[in-house]
C-alpha cells in the first residue's frame, strides 16, 4: 500500500512540475550578479552611480559601409535612424556624428557648426579631414578606416532583462527597415538578451544529449525493458521535479544553469545504479521482491545517505561565496541532489518490487567477466604496491608544478559563446573601436579648490595624458575635453589647437564660454553637487590580471606625479568590480574546499571512529583535486567564476565511491580478521557499480563539450578527467593504503 502511494505521489509531482511549473522557470543575466558582495569597492561604485550614472548604460550600434561612410545618401539614412532610435523603448538619448556640432567663434557670437554638413555634400570631404584629426571621434564614433559609424544609444540605468528583450527586438526591426550592409551591437542590453537565450538553449541541449547518453548506458547495463525504464524514469522524474521546485521558489537560472540537467541526470544515475545493483544482488541470493526491496533500503540507507550528504556538503560550501551566481548554484544543486537521493532510495525499490529479476536485468556471462576483471585489479595492487606508490608521488609532484601555473587573467572574450554573433560583435568593437571594458576615475578636489579651478583640471589633464600612454587605453573623456574644444574654437578651429589651455588666464577666458555648454553634456562628467569630476576610459580586453597590473602602475604614477593637495583620485567601474572576481574566486575556492574537506572528514571520523580509515578516505580523494589543479595549469584553463565550482563539486562526488567502499569494508572486516580478504570481498561487490558510475560520470560531463560556452566546456573537461582519476585512485591507491594502514 505504501509503495503504491509513494509511486503515485512521485508521478503526480512530476506531472505537476512538467505541465504547470516548467513554463514558469526564470532565466537571468546581468553583470551585477558577478560583483563581489560586501566589498568596499562595490560600495564606492554605488556612490559613483549616484554622483554620476552607471558606466554600462550604453548600447552601441556600429553601421558599416564597405565603400566608406562619407556618402550623402548613406549619412542621411543613418541620421534618420539616429533620430528614430531615440523613440525606442527604454532609450533616453541617441547620438551620432550626424547630430553633433562644434562651436565656432565669430566677430558677432559663438555659433554651432555641424560636424557633418548633411545639407551640403560638397563639404563632406573637408568634414572627413576634420573628423579624422579629432581624437574625440576617431575610434569612438567612426572607425579608423572610415568604413563604419557608431550610433550611441543611452539606455535607462540598470535595464532589466524584459526591457532589454523589448528594446533589442524593436531595434533589430528598425534596423531592417534601412537595409544597412552590416550592423553590430555592443552593450549591456544586448549581452542580457543573447546570453539568457544561450543559457536556455544550453539547458535544452545538455538535457537532450545527457539524456541520450544516460539512456544508452542504462540500456547497456540492464538490457531489459523494465529495468531500463525504471532507472531512466527515476532519473528523468528527478530532473523534472527539481526544475519544478526551482520554479515554485522562483530560483532564477543564471549562466551556470546549463550544468543543472547534467548534474541531475548524472548524480541521479549514480544513486539509481548503486540501489538497483544492491537490489539485484539480493534477488540473486534468493530473496523475494518485497524482502529484497526492504533489505536494499535497509543496507543502502546509510551509505547512500552518506554519499548524498557529502555531495550536498560540497555544494553547500559554495553558498558563502561572494559571487552571487556561485552561491545560488550551491543552493540549487543541493536541492537537486536531495531530490535525486529521495527518489533513488524510496521510489526505485518500490518500483522494482513489481517485477521479476529477469525483467529487470539480463543475466549473462558478462558478470563472470566483471568478476575476473575486479579479481585482477585486486591482485595487481597486492603484487605491485610500491610501483603504485611511486607513480602516485610522481603524478602528485607534476600536479603541484601545474598548480603553480594557474592564473586568474579573466577575459570577457574567453567567456563568450564560440561562434555566436554576440561574440563576433564584441571582437569587432574590440578591434575597430574603443572596446567595452570601462574604467572610471573619480577626481575629488581638495579644499580650498573646486571642480572649476584651473589647477584641478590641469592635474586631471596630466593624468589623462599619462593614461593615453598605455596601449590598452582606447578612449579617454572628461571635463578637460570641453576646454580643449573651446581652445580650438578661439584659435580658428585649428586641429593643433585642440589642447588644454596653458595658463590660468586663457582658462579664465574659456570659462566664460563654458557656461554656454548644455547642462546635459556636463552632468555625466561632473557630479550634481559639483564636488567631484570623472575621467571615463575604455580599455582593451587584456585580462583581469593584466588590467590590475596596469591599474597598479597608474596608481603609483598618480601618487608620485599628481599633487594630492589639489586632487585625490580613485579608480572604479563595472569592469574593475568584475575583475576583482579573480581575487575572490581564488580565495573562495580555497575556503570552500577547506570547509568541504573538513566537514566531510569529521563526518567520516564520527562514523568509522578510526584515524587510519580517515587517511584511507582522504588521500585517494585529495589526489584527484591536485590532478584537476595541475590539468588547469598545464592547459591554461583560468580560475574564474564558472570553473571555481569544480573543486568542491569534484570532492563531493568523488568521495561517494570511497564511502561505499569503506562502508562495505567495515562490514566485511567485522566478519573476518583478514584485512585483505575483507578488501577482496568489498571490491568484488562495489567494483562493478563503481566502474559503471565512473563511466557515466566521465561521458556525462563530457557532454558539456557540445556547449558553445567556454566555461561550461572547461568544467566538463575538468570534471570528466578528474573523476576518471578518482576511479583509478579508488581502484589502485585505496587498496594499497588499506593494506598498509589496516594490517
Amino acid at each position: 500500500m505504501i509503495r503504491n502511494i509513494l509511486i503515485v505521489v512521485v508521478f503526480l509531482l512530476s506531472g505537476l512540475a512538467g505541465v504547470l511549473l516548467l513554463p514558469e522557470l526564470k532565466f537571468s543575466f546581468n553583470f551585477e550578479q558577478f560583483f563581489p558582495r560586501n566589498d568596499k569597492e562595490l560600495d564606492f561604485y554605488s556612490q559613483f552611480t549616484k554622483d554620476f550614472e552607471t558606466d554600462d548604460n550604453a548600447l552601441l550600434v556600429a553601421i558599416e559601409r564597405n565603400h566608406g561612410v562619407f556618402d550623402s545618401a548613406f549619412l542621411n539614412r543613418l541620421h534618420d535612424f539616429t533620430l528614430r532610435a531615440q523613440q525606442l523603448p527604454h532609450i533616453q538619448e541617441s547620438q551620432s556624428l550626424t547630430k553633433l556640432s562644434y562651436p565656432v567663434s565669430t566677430i558677432f557670437a559663438v555659433t554651432m557648426v555641424p560636424v557633418i554638413h548633411l545639407d551640403d555634400p560638397s563639404r563632406l570631404s573637408s568634414d572627413s579631414v576634420r573628423i579624422f584629426s579629432d581624437e574625440r571621434f576617431k575610434g569612438n564614433l567612426i572607425s579608423a578606416d572610415g568604413k563604419a559609424l557608431v550610433v550611441f544609444l543611452k539606455t535607462e540605468p540598470g535595464i532589466t532583462l524584459d526591457h532589454a528583450n523589448q528594446l533589442i527586438t524593436q531595434l533589430n526591426a528598425l534596423l531592417k527597415q534601412y537595409s544597412f550592409e552590416q550592423t553590430r551591437l555592443l552593450g549591456r542590453a544586448n549581452f542580457q538578451k543573447e546570453l539568457v537565450e544561450l543559457t536556455q538553449k544550453e539547458v535544452a541541449l545538455s538535457t537532450l544529449i545527457a539524456g541520450i547518453l544516460v539512456s544508452l548506458v542504462i540500456v547497456f547495463i540492464f538490457r531489459r525493458f523494465w529495468g531500463s525504464l525504471i532507472a531512466l524514469g527515476a532519473i528523468l522524474l528527478g530532473l523534472v521535479v527539481f526544475l519544478g521546485v526551482l520554479a515554485v521558489f522562483k530560483r532564477e537560472i543564471t549562466v551556470l544553469g546549463s550544468l543543472y540537467p547534467v548534474l541531475m541526470l548524472i548524480l541521479g544515475t549514480f544513486d539509481v545504479i548503486h540501489v538497483m545493483s544492491k537490489y539485484i544482488d539480493e534477488r540473486r541470493k534468493g530473496l523475494d521482491a518485497n524482502a529484497a526491496s526492504r533489505k536494499t533500503i535497509k543496507d543502502m540507507s546509510l551509505p547512500t545517505f552518506l554519499t548524498y550528504t557529502t555531495t550536498a556538503i560540497g555544494f553547500l560550501t559554495l553558498v558563502g561565496n561572494f559571487i552571487l551566481p556561485i552561491a545560488d548554484f550551491g543552493i540549487n544543486a543541493t536541492i537537486g541532489v536531495t531530490i535525486a537521493y529521495l527518489i533513488a532510495i524510496l521510489f526505485v525499490p518500490a518500483c522494482l518490487s513489481f517485477f521479476e529479476l529477469d525483467q529487470i536485468v539480463k543475466i549473462s556471462e558478462n558478470s563472470g567477466k566483471w568478476e575476473k576483471a575486479i579479481h585482477n585489479f585486486h591482485f595487481f595492487t597486492r603484487r605491485h604496491p610500491r610501483y603504485i606508490a611511486v607513480i602516485s608521488v610522481i603524478v602528485m609532484a607534476a600536479s603541484l608544478f601545474g598548480i603553480s601555473k594557474i592564473t586568474t587573467n579573466y577575459r570577457i572574450e574567453d567567456n563568450l559563446p564560440r561562434g555566436a554573433k554576440v561574440t563576433a560583435d564584441f571582437l569587432y568593437f574590440e578591434k575597430t573601436f574603443a572596446g567595452f571594458r570601462p574604467v572610471e576615475y573619480v577626481i575629488s578636489p581638495q579644499e580650498p579648490y573646486t571642480s572649476s579651478d584651473f589647477k584641478v583640471l590641469s592635474e586631471m589633464n596630466k593624468l589623462e595624458n599619462h593614461l593615453r600612454t598605455y596601449p590598452g587605453v582606447r578612449s579617454v573623456n572628461s571635463m578637460t575635453t570641453i576646454y580643449k574644444s573651446l581652445n580650438q574654437m578661439i584659435n580658428g578651429g585649428s586641429p593643433s589647437a585642440y589642447s588644454f589651455p596653458e595658463n590660468d588666464t586663457i582658462f579664465s577666458n574659456l570659462s566664460q564660454y563654458s557656461r554656454m555648454i548644455p547642462a546635459g553634456s556636463v552632468s555625466i562628467l561632473k557630479s550634481a553637487d559639483g564636488k567631484k569630476l570623472r575621467i571615463s576610459t575604455r580599455m582593451n580586453d587584456m585580462g583581469a590580471d593584466s588590467i590590475k597590473l596596469a591599474g597598479q602602475k597608474i596608481d603609483n604614477w598618480i601618487a608620485t606625479n599628481l599633487d594630492s593637495n589639489v586632487i585625490t583620485v580613485k579608480r572604479t567601474g563595472t569592469g574593475m568590480l568584475v575583475d576583482r572576481n579573480g581575487e575572490y574566486v581564488r580565495d573562495n575556492t580555497i575556503i570552500s574546499l577547506f570547509w568541504s574537506v573538513l566537514i566531510i572528514s569529521l563526518l567520516m571520523a564520527f562514523i568509522f571512529r578510526e584515524w587510519r580509515v580517515m587517511l584511507i578516505f582522504l588521500i585517494p580523494n585529495l589526489f584527484p583535486l591536485f590532478i584537476c589543479g595541475g590539468f588547469m595549469g598545464y592547459f591554461g584553463i583560468q580560475l574564474e567564476a564558472g570553473v571555481s565550482i569544480v573543486f568542491s563539486v569534484i570532492f563531493g562526488i568523488a568521495v561517494d565511491d570511497t564511502i561505499h567502499t569503506l562502508s562495505k569494508l567495515k562490514m566485511f572486516r567485522s566478519k573476518s580478521k583478514d584485512t585483505d580478504e575483507a578488501l577482496y570481498q568489498t571490491m568484488m561487490e562495489v567494483g562493478k557499480p563503481m566502474i559503471h558510475t565512473a563511466i557515466i560520470l566521465f561521458f556525462g560531463f563530457m557532454v558539456m563539450l557540445f556547449s558553445s560556452n567556454p566555461p561550461s566546456q572547461n568544467v566538463g573537461i575538468l570534471m570528466s578527467f578528474t573523476l576518471a582519476s578518482a576511479l583509478l585512485s579508488d581502484l589502485f591507491l585505496l587498496p594499497v593504503l588499506t593494506r598498509w594502514l589496516l594490517k
